[in-house]
């Protein structure tokens, strides 16, 4: 039996007065977009998900810090919210990788890292993250097709591939796991005449098709796209102090979300004026992703405003945001050293004016 699935996410509670929301729903009962493949009972093999091959290449064994061992399906059926994992791989280099990753500083909702590209450094948009979820379940695995003396596939030297990890939920009372227990890697190969991928699951003999209106979706997204076009977002109930440096001047906000007591450079300040500044700090909005033939004073230049969030928890990792020269019109936003965005300008030099105002 297949469930609907309904997601809502409240990105970040700043303070009980600033609250940024967001919300997604994704229904798991999406019919399939494949005409080729059907439904059928799988077979199923305990595997140990093994070493990674090589670098950038994608495969069932990717699974970062795997807890336990995972049961390699010939034929996988799952609805968006039993998936933990997703790694997509085009000519063979992982393009994107996703994993479900609960912990103790993370709200519920932030719980979901692209550890590629964005190097688990971004928030994710969950609304986005399930359409694709969606758009996998709706494959279902049934007959094998014949293939003709030599018909090439193209699968001996694949084209893409699909790393999935799920829990398998196995009736509706069944309490969804944080690990995934059951995984599969979908090889993509040559199209046939109709436009159908040729496809097989790594492990086993049997060869599908997939309709390219189904694939073709999944392989030819854009990263950017599931992500909250937030620069930075960063629970202040985990932050101990927060350092912002605009050219010669530095300013510390002090923190104690326990306590509810905060300062700016040593000086007590109430609630509501922190929470003002704290809000604007994680105010500044993505704009899109640098583009190389713009000129910019790239890496090397020196940063016009930057903030460190030195958290108050052993396993929280702090967050350096610098926000850099790019052109007239846009900063280069560097996140722990990665410059994944660019920003408006205009939007940094109202975030310095607002931080000198209050301090």
């Amino acid at each position: 039996m297949r469930k609907r699935h309904f997601v809502g996410i409240a990105l970040l509670t700043v303070l009980a007065s600033v609250c940024i929301f967001g919300c997604g729903r994704s229904d798991g009962s999406k019919e399939s977009q494949t005409s080729a493949v059907s439904k059928n009972e799988g077979q199923s093999v305990t595997a140990k998900a093994p070493a990674m091959e090589s670098e950038g290449s994608v495969t069932e064994s990717e699974a970062p810090a795997a807890k336990k061992e995972l049961i390699r399906t010939e034929k996988p059926e799952f609805t968006a919210n039993e998936v933990r994992r997703v790694a997509i791989a085009v000519g063979g280099q992982g393009v994107f990788e996703i994993t479900y990753d609960p912990q103790d500083y993370k709200s519920n909702f932030a719980y979901w890292d692209i550890i590629t590209p964005y190097k688990s450094l971004v928030m994710v948009d969950t609304e986005e993250m399930f359409n694709l979820y969606n758009a996998l379940a709706a494959w279902k695995f049934g007959s094998a097709i014949d293939i003709k003396e030599g018909e090439d596939t193209g699968l001996s030297d694949p084209s893409a591939s699909i790393a999935i990890d799920y829990y398998d939920m196995k009736s509706e009372s069944d309490t969804a796991d944080t690990d995934p227990d059951t995984t599969c890697l979908i090889k993509f190969g040559k199209k046939d005449e109709q436009g159908n991928y040729y496809a097989q699951i790594e492990g086993f003999d049997t060869i599908y098709k997939i309709s390219s209106s189904a694939a073709d979706p999944v392989l030819m997204f854009n990263p950017y796209d599931y992500i909250l076009k937030i620069c930075c977002l960063v629970d202040y109930k985990t932050v101990d102090t927060v350092e912002i440096n605009m050219g010669d001047n530095t300013y510390v906000i002090d923190v104690n979300a326990a306590q509810k007591k905060y300062a700016f450079d040593k000086k007590e300040v109430d609630e509501k004026t922190f929470s003002a500044l704290y809000q604007a700090l994680m105010g500044v909005i993505v704009k899109g992703e640098p583009d190389g033939k713009i000129a910019g004073e790239g890496k090397e230049a020196s940063p016009v405003l930057e903030i460190d969030f030195q958290r108050n928890m052993e396993n929280a990792p702090d967050i350096a945001v610098a926000f850099k020269p790019y052109n007239d019109d846009y900063c280069l936003a560097e996140i722990n050293g990665n410059q994944f965005f660019i920003v408006s300008k205009e939007d940094v030099d109202q975030l310095a004016e607002q931080v000198e105002e209050a301090f």
